[in-house]
C-alpha cells in the first residue's frame, strides 16, 4: 500500500499519539518488530502491507484512504487467509462531458495544484485537488466541488488532516480520469512527465482564459511587487519546462505581457504592469476568494 509522500509517517505517528501507545505496544497491535516500525516503515523506507494500513486508518478516524498514491501488486488481489480473488473484466469506461469552458477550468485546477493516476492492471484510478486547510477550503468545497458536479456529474469527496494544514478534493472513479486522460492530461509525476496545457485549449479564447484562471486560482497569487509598488501583480511558480512555456503562450494570446521566468528556484513570472493585470481581472478574474480578497486590499478601486 503506497500513500503520498508523508502520510504514512504521519498515520503512524498520529495513531501513536492519539492512544499514547508506546512503540512496543504498537508494534505488537501490528504484529511487527518494534525496530522495524519506527525505523523503517516510520520512515517510509518500506510500505505498509494492507492489513496493518486498514488497522491504523481505522484508529486514526483520518480516512487515510484519500491518500492512497496506489495499491502494489504484491498486496493485490489478495483477501483474508491469503486467497486469491479473480478480477473480472471491467466495461469501457465512458467520457463523462465535451470540450467547455467549464472543463477548461478543471484541467487548470489540476494542472496546479492536482494530480490523476491511473493503474489499469490494478483498476486504481483517482484525482486529487489540494490546497491550504483554511486558505483554500471555501474555493475547494464551495467552487471546485460544484464545478465538477456541474461539468462531469461527479461528486468529489473532502478530506481535511488534523495535523497539516491540507485540504484534498478526490474521487476513485474510472470515468473521470479516463476522461480527463482524452482530453490531455497525465497519469503519474506532472514534473517528471513535463506536461503541458492540452492543445484544444488555445482553441478558444473561452478555453484559454478558464484554463489560465484554473491555473493561478490554485498555483499563483496576488500580491504588489514591492511596498512603493502597492498595485496587485499576480505571480505564477512552475517547475515544469513545457507548462511554463504554456503559461507564457496564453497570457499572450490573451494580449498580456509577463516577465521572464526567473533561473534561480523555482521559476516564477509575473504580470506586473497595472493596466494589464486591472484588464485581467475584468476578463480572466479569480475564482479563489484568497486572491480576491488581496485583490481587494491592495486594488479596492478597479
Amino acid at each position: 500500500m503506497l500513500l503520498i509522500s508523508g502520510k504514512q509517517k504521519e498515520l503512524i505517528e498520529f495513531v501513536k499519539s492519539r492512544y499514547k501507545l508506546s512503540w512496543k505496544t504498537l508494534a505488537k497491535k501490528l504484529g511487527l518488530n518494534e525496530s522495524y516500525l519506527r525505523n523503517e516503515i516510520r520512515n517510509e523506507k518500506r510500505t505498509l502491507s494492507e492489513e496493518n494500513f486498514n488497522k491504523l486508518n481505522k484508529l486514526s478516524t483520518e480516512a487515510y484512504g484519500g491518500f492512497i498514491e496506489r495499491y502494489l501488486p504484491d498486496r493485490w488481489g489478495q483477501v483474508k487467509g491469503g486467497k486469491s480473488v479473480k478480477i473480472h473484466p471491467c466495461k469501457k469506461p465512458s467520457l463523462l462531458c465535451e470540450k467547455s469552458k467549464f472543463l477548461a477550468e478543471i484541467i487548470g485546477v489540476i494542472l496546479g495544484d492536482g494530480s490523476i493516476y491511473s493503474n489499469r492492471k490494478y483498476g486504481v484510478y483517482q484525482m486529487r485537488i489540494a490546497g491550504h486547510s483554511e486558505l483554500d477550503r471555501s474555493y475547494l468545497v464551495e467552487y471546485i466541488k460544484p464545478l465538477f458536479k456541474k461539468t462531469v456529474k461527479i461528486d468529489l469527496y473532502t478530506k481535511a488532516s488534523k495535523i497539516s494544514k491540507e485540504i484534498f478534493v478526490w474521487k476513485q472513479s474510472k470515468d473521470l480520469v479516463y476522461t480527463l486522460i482524452e482530453y490531455g492530461l497525465k497519469s503519474g509525476n506532472k514534473v517528471k512527465d513535463n506536461i503541458r496545457i492540452p492543445g484544444w485549449i488555445f482553441e478558444k479564447r473561452s478555453y484559454t482564459k478558464a484554463c489560465l484562471r484554473g491555473i493561478i486560482d490554485t498555483d499563483g497569487c496576488v500580491y504588489p511587487k514591492t511596498t512603493k509598488h502597492p498595485y496587485p501583480s499576480i505571480w505564477i511558480k512552475s517547475a515544469v519546462p513545457n507548462l511554463r512555456d504554456d503559461i507564457s503562450k496564453a497570457f499572450k494570446l490573451l494580449n498580456y505581457h509577463p516577465s521572464k521566468w526567473t533561473k534561480n528556484g523555482t521559476p516564477q513570472c509575473c504580470l506586473g504592469k497595472s493596466t494589464e493585470v486591472k484588464r485581467f481581472y475584468k476578463e480572466v478574474g479569480f475564482k479563489n476568494p484568497k486572491h480576491l480578497n488581496r485583490w481587494r486590499k491592495y486594488a479596492p478601486v478597479v
